[in-house]
């Protein structure tokens, strides 16, 4: 075999094991992955548990606080004084039981609750989640940006001026902004977004960019339309509403959390005649958003989109345990309700409250 053919089929077989070495390399890091968010989810339960496991602890602390030291030293007058007789043994050991029975009330809830929302992740994960209803302000989503795309104007989307690093909406309102980036990517559209806090812009970027990418036009992408405007929530408010009567959006987004400028910047849509849809979680400006907008996502309609457009297993499984919670706790409520009526329901109270203290 000639020297070039020789070089060339040992390039050829470096890259392969390259390639192989790579890939062993992906799925070890995947799955180091895994196991890393599954020891930080278990680790954050442990945490939440030690209030409970620590109860008993503190009942019986309190217990011994409580009851009156006696010495043998003690004055002769006391005993002329009419006092009343402290806490037997007897009394001590019945307040550690129901404090004890307590605690285990509670933390039997914690783990049924805990082992629930494992049991349903792990269903997701293989694929047997419940399923989740259509959500009507979900569904038209492709019509709201079809809207724009066909009058020539751009698409918004904002989480508001309150929407910061640490608030949980935020990074349930990513997915949806990741949609609606694909949607606008497949359809020619021009997508803007108005962003309140410096530390929030990358988070806003990469999920555009990643809607950009599911739809296979990223040359497309333009990281200028995802703007920061600083000075705080109605500084903020009073810019991008500037920026929505310069580009006049015909479809606007508003998703996360929200405070007063829910229905300034609703308002402002209504100015420029857009669609909009909105959803939170924030019950205060629920009404402000129904009044204003064409369809908004009420309470936890917002969670279950989020869970719906990711598919991601984690929210998925979380979704339906607390479904399932839920629906058991209305059982509960309906079933006590019925047996008040029942003969025998002082009986069974008496039952409960000895045993629960």
């Amino acid at each position: 075999m000639p020297p070039q053919q020789e070089t060339g089929a040992a390039l050829r077989a470096g890259d392969r094991a390259a390639g192989s070495e790579g890939t062993a390399v992906s799925s070890d890091s995947a799955m180091l992955k895994r196991r890393g968010s599954h020891a930080r989810l278990v680790t954050t339960l442990l945490v939440l548990a030690l209030p409970y496991v620590g109860l008993a602890q503190s009942t019986s602390a309190t217990m011994a606080a409580a009851t009156p030291a006696t010495t043998a030293g003690a004055p002769a007058t006391a005993a002329a004084a009419p006092t009343q007789p402290g806490p037997t043994a007897e009394d001590e050991a019945a307040a550690n039981n129901k404090g004890l029975q307590r605690n285990a009330a509670h933390v039997a809830l914690f783990v049924l609750v805990v082992v629930g929302v494992l049991t349903g992740i792990g269903l997701a994960r293989r694929g047997r989640s419940l399923p989740i209803r259509d959500i009507p302000g979900l569904m038209v989503f492709e019509e709201a940006v079809a809207r724009a795309t066909e009058m020539g104007r751009p698409t918004f989307f904002t989480c508001g001026g309150c929407c910061e690093i640490r608030r949980v909406q935020l990074y349930a309102s990513m997915p949806l902004l990741r949609q609606v980036a694909t949607l606008s990517a497949k359809l020619g559209n021009r997508l803007t977004v108005a962003v309140g806090f410096p530390e929030t812009l990358p988070v806003h970027v990469n999920a555009v960019r990643d809607g950009y990418l599911q739809a296979d036009a990223i040359d497309a992408f333009r990281g200028d339309d995802v703007r920061y405007f600083p000075g705080g929530q109605f500084f903020f408010a009073m810019a991008a509403m500037g920026w929505m009567l310069e580009e006049r959006p015909a479809t606007c987004f508003y998703f996360g959390w929200w405070e007063a400028d829910s229905l300034m910047f609703a308002e402002t849509g209504q100015t420029i005649n857009a669609m909009q849809i909105a959803g939170t979680d924030e019950l205060y400006q629920i009404p402000f958003f129904v009044a204003a907008c064409d369809y908004t996502l009420i309470g936890e309609e917002f969670w279950a989109a989020s869970a719906k457009v990711s598919q991601d297993p984690l929210l998925l499984g979380s979704l339906g345990a607390q479904d399932i919670f839920k629906l058991t706790l209305l059982v509960l409520i309906v079933g006590g309700v019925l047996l008040c009526f029942s003969p025998r329901f002082a009986d069974w109270m008496d039952v409960v409250r000895k045993t629960f203290g």
